[in-house]
């Protein structure tokens, strides 16, 4: 089969403009490795792939600054949820910087853009019939004299007895309540008892929506199988009107005019919108203030303006989050985007992952069952953890972070595979400068490499576009270990010093296969392959451009001079230095 043959049979085209929506994390506290193998490291390796295939593409996120855990979080610490955002949005940013996910733009939803695009498409949905006002019961604090967010209240879950869960939910059976089915409910903070009062309320009815978004979700057959079945089985249970705004003083106001007469609510003034309402929208909202920073003109081209990717038929939109937003990615958002009736794209595959654990224990900072990002880059290297978290992503079903399997990982794939490979064969090169390759240039590729090369690329290409980015991590890794076994059965060593013609060729092929390892790395590996770029002896790093597919064979270029700087690109770890440090417990005596 032909390079061409095989590129065209993968759905997306050359130049289909892709929006890649990464899950919006709350700023309430510190990331940990569990954010990063949901939604900030696939997303991220998904970006740069389809960057490297030439294709338009805007990543965009941001913070979620307005949902309850940055409310309990001030209370608990005395702060305001102002000073609470101003203290943990720039550590994201830093995080974010340290981990080289590149985003085009992360932002968060105090914006003024994020604002006017909420209510914009609140006053949509209201103007087309899929909002209604009702009286419903809400946990109310007698003590406090007001109402309480669904995080300000726990008690017994009646499902599993979980004795922690939420007001709307139990963190531990993932079962989702309405008002009044937790037994004991308790104000979270002052641990007195609540009780159920009446408020007034908007409902986006998704109930009217129904028929459409089993239209929508019926061909998705290509989204992972349980993500799939979970969204079949809500829609199954048919949909209900679930409420869009509460009674909080800390949110995105509630628009009374432009809406019809009948809807306009009593005390709107002390009511916002529901985070799930306003932090899905932001998706839409990062983009349109991604065209406005950049300030486009008329002459700019079609793919720097946010319509090109929400109003073009041919754009493919990508979100990726946790388990625990499957539904407001699936159907809530869907929802959203088709009531308000402006023909958006809607969601082309939700990529959602299950759990990743740690040490077979779920993530709970109050538990002391936390690993963050920052501290693993610090002790073993970037590139260990993303290449750990891509070979360990969760993508159905729950895996583990283990730290055995962490060593082994990097010590037998990373260092001992790919980096072993890359170092042998230009150490070898630099030492016989004799090999010429600049005055070989009849040196040709051999038919088996070229082939391995070929079929790597589109095999990886074909796992990544359907969000398989585990399986993709291990089909590199298969070239990388089908040259470290080109080089040693051709033995360069040996025939240098009597048939230089027959070294040259394997160093030829050798760097040809290092050539693209680097292009197939890059998404996941992208600071090593930078600097494996500058060895390489290229005066730039990767750098993509809209409409220039890099993600395809290439030959070794004779003339190309490679960096005399050779360096390890990874570094092995003493198993026991990491395992006394990391699970003391474990230490003989």
């Amino acid at each position: 089969m032909k390079d061409n043959d095989k590129q065209s049979t993968i759905e997306l085209k050359s130049d289909t403009p892709i929006l890649v929506a990464a899950a919006w994390p709350y700023v309430n506290g510190k990331i940990h490795v569990g954010h990063l193998v949901g939604y900030f490291i696939p997303a991220d390796i998904f970006a740069r792939y389809n960057r490297l295939k030439g294709r338009p593409v805007i990543m965009v996120s941001g913070s979620d600054c307005y949902g309850t855990p940055i409310t309990v979080e001030a209370d608990k610490t005395g702060k305001t949820p102002q000073e609470i955002v101003d203290i943990y949005n720039p550590q994201v940013l830093e995080l974010i910087k340290l981990l080289n996910v590149n985003y085009d733009l992360y932002t968060k939803t105090t914006t003024d853009t994020h604002k006017k695009v909420v209510q914009d498409l609140f006053i949509c949905l209201a103007n087309n019939g899929f909002i209604s006002k009702s009286i419903t019961k809400q946990y109310y604090s007698e003590q406090d004299n007001k109402f309480l967010p669904d995080r300000y209240v726990e008690g017994e879950c009646p499902v599993c007895g979980f004795t922690e869960a939420r007001a709307d939910e139990c963190d531990n059976c993932g079962t989702k309540f309405q008002e009044g089915q937790l037994k004991n409910p308790i104000s979270k903070l002052t641990k007195a008892p609540v009780i159920l009062k009446d408020t007034e309320h908007y409902f986006l009815d998704l109930d009217k929506l129904q028929l459409q978004l089993e239209n929508y979700v019926e061909d998705k057959i290509f989204w992972r199988e349980w993500v799939y079945a979970e969204t079949q089985g809500w829609l199954k249970q048919n949909l209900t009107g679930r409420s869009i705004t509460r009674d909080l003083d800390w949110g995105i106001e509630i628009p009374q005019e432009g809406i019809p007469e009948n809807l306009k609510l009593e005390n709107a003034e002390n009511k916002k919108f529901y985070v799930w309402f306003d932090a899905v929208i932001g998706y839409l909202s990062a983009s349109v203030e991604w065209s406005d920073l950049n300030k486009k003109t008329e002459s700019s081209p079609v793919w720097t303006d946010w319509k090109h990717y929400w109003f073009n038929e041919d754009a493919r939109h990508y979100y990726f989050m946790g388990k625990d937003n499957l539904f407001f990615h699936t159907l809530w958002l869907p929802g959203i985007l088709l009531g308000a009736g402006k023909n958006h794209q809607l969601p082309y595959n939700v990529s959602v992952s299950q759990w990743l654990n740690l040490n077979s224990q779920r993530f709970s900072k109050s538990r002391g069952v936390i690993l963050y990002p920052d501290y693993v880059v610090k002790n073993y290297g970037l590139d260990a953890l993303r290449y750990y978290l891509t070979k360990v992503m969760p993508e159905n079903h729950d895996t583990n972070w283990d730290w055995n399997e962490f060593i082994a990982a990097n010590n037998n794939e990373l260092v001992a595979n790919l980096g072993n490979f890359i170092h042998r064969v230009l150490s070898f090169h630099h030492a016989h400068p004799e090999l010429n390759l600049s005055e070989r240039k009849f040196l040709p590729v051999d038919d088996a490499v070229h082939e391995e090369i070929v079929e790597c690329f589109y095999n990886t290409g074909r796992l990544i576009e359907e969000t398989r980015f585990s399986e993709a991590l291990e089909n590199i890794m298969k070239l990388s270990s089908f040259g470290n076994k080109y080089f040693n059965d051709n033995e360069p060593w040996k025939f240098i010093k009597v048939d230089e013609v027959s070294a040259a060729g394997t160093i030829y092929n050798c760097l040809t296969l290092i050539d693209n390892l680097r292009k197939l790395f890059h998404p996941i590996l992208p600071s090593s392959m930078d600097v494996l770029t500058k060895m390489l002896g290229y005066t730039d790093e990767i750098i993509t451009k809209v409409a220039q597919d890099q993600w395809n064979f290439t030959p070794w270029d004779h003339d190309q001079q490679v960096s005399s700087f050779i360096q390890p690109l990874f570094t092995k770890f003493d198993p026991e230095e990491v395992i006394a440090r990391e699970l003391p417990e474990t230490k003989k005596d």
